[in-house]
């Protein structure tokens, strides 16, 4: 036999998200529906000799603008009909750091 009863509880729910590096709404109030699904969220925690730091977590939110001039030259984007990496349209160009010997 299984018995029911309702409870009442609170909730904590996303209300607003905006860009960590330029302020953009990503969710809620003045939120563009594209750029919620084109937003990146990261959140994962440090391993071993992390540089972010053993154990800490590690989180940010942010628009397709600040990735791409953030990482756009480091990232590999290809259509879906061809398969090819390219780099990433309007990439900031910049010389790369030399490789660790």
């Amino acid at each position: 036999m299984r018995i029911f009863q309702r409870i009442q509880r609170e909730v904590t729910v996303l209300t607003q998200c905006r860009c960590d590096r330029c302020g953009l709404p990503l969710a809620g109030e003045g939120a563009d529906v594209f750029e919620a699904q084109e937003a990146l969220h990261v959140d994962f925690v440090g391993g071993y000799g992390s540089v972010f730091g053993d154990g800490d977590r590690v989180c940010g939110d942010f628009c397709q603008a600040c990735v791409q001039a953030v990482l756009g030259e480091w990232l590999r984007v290809s259509a879906p009909e061809d398969g090819g990496p390219k780099l990433a349209q309007n990439a900031t160009q910049r010389s790369k750091p030399d490789a660790p010997e």
